[in-house]
């Protein structure tokens, strides 16, 4: 899951982040989506949001910053054979539309 700061301009790439923090914005309705279709978890990816009005401790012992965060997590999917998977209810979903 990238994060707000991953669509921040910063000296470090340059001009070469194609996507606004817009962006980033407009994906966050379809995070859970997101998480159920590629089978990756549910819940926050964030420990501060998973902390509920707690502040989160640190990952990395006396880490500091105001540019930066440590809570945010990273979660890797399943290895999900998407085709076969999805197969039965692509099909239905075919069928209904075309009524085959």
């Amino acid at each position: 899951m990238y994060d707000r700061a991953d669509f921040i301009p910063r000296p470090i790439v340059g001009e070469n982040c194609t996507w606004d923090v817009s962006f980033y914005e407009e994906c966050l309705p379809f995070v859970q989506a997101a998480q159920r279709y590629f089978q990756s978890g549910e819940g926050p990816f964030d420990l501060a949001a998973a902390a509920e009005g707690e502040k989160a401790k640190p990952l990395a012992e006396g880490f500091r910053s105001n540019l930066i965060s440590d809570t945010m997590l990273e979660r890797w999917s399943l290895p999900t054979r998407f085709g076969s998977f999805f197969a039965a209810r692509l099909e239905s979903q075919a069928q209904h539309r075309f009524g085959c």
